[in-house]
């Protein structure tokens, strides 16, 4: 089902490699490792910076062991305003319209409702990276892309080193993306639907 405006703590559809097979599957978007799990000072993270992510030990097994990408039509960022007011929003798509994948981690955490019982969900981040040239004029970040013909390897590797993960950590090339102002409608996560990514 479409879906066109997910929010954190929500499910985001991603792939991720199970007993040799790519397999469709729902993830909460909201990363959180195995041992931080009923920490009260440690919160859900939804996006994790690709440059540092092999020194945070919040993220490194995940990387190396659980990755997975999350397929996408696009996605949003705001662009600050210089008088202070709202931040405008817009939308970034894949030239002829055609699908990409997102880089992302996840990990399979226990967690207990207000009765105890005890339920087994798979949590995941975004990777983001620096900008590229159509993103970096609204934001300094972007998704990490990961193209193509490297799907299957970012999902296949068994213990991804770090050299290996900047082969896949460098910003999609600016002209994969374009760009246009979109309605301020998709800053309330009550709006949904395919008017959102109307141009402005």
């Amino acid at each position: 089902q479409a879906n066109y405006n997910i929010t954190p703590g929500n499910d985001i559809t991603a792939v991720l490699k199970c007993d040799g097979k790519n397999v469709l599957d729902k993830l909460r978007w909201g990363f959180l490792p195995k041992w931080a799990v009923g920490s009260a000072t440690v919160k859900p993270v939804i996006n994790a910076v690709s440059e540092t992510i092999y020194k945070k030990k919040f993220f490194v097994n995940a990387v190396k062991r659980s990755r997975c990408i999350v397929p996408m039509d696009g996605f949003y960022e705001w662009a600050a305003q210089p008088n202070g007011s709202a931040k405008i929003p817009y939308y970034f798509k894949r030239r002829q319209s055609l699908p990409f994948a997102v880089a992302a981690i996840y990990e399979q955490i226990e967690i207990k409702d207000t009765l105890g019982k005890v339920t087994s969900v798979n949590v995941c981040a975004i990777l983001t990276c620096e900008a590229n040239d159509i993103v970096k004029p609204i934001h300094s970040r972007m998704p990490m892309i990961i193209k193509d013909m490297n799907i299957d390897e970012w999902l296949s590797i068994a213990d991804l080193d770090e050299i290996s993960f900047n082969l896949f950590s460098a910003p999609i090339q600016p002209e994969f993306l374009e760009a246009y102002r979109v309605s301020t409608l998709v800053n309330s996560p009550k709006n949904n639907g395919e008017n959102l990514i109307q141009p402005e």
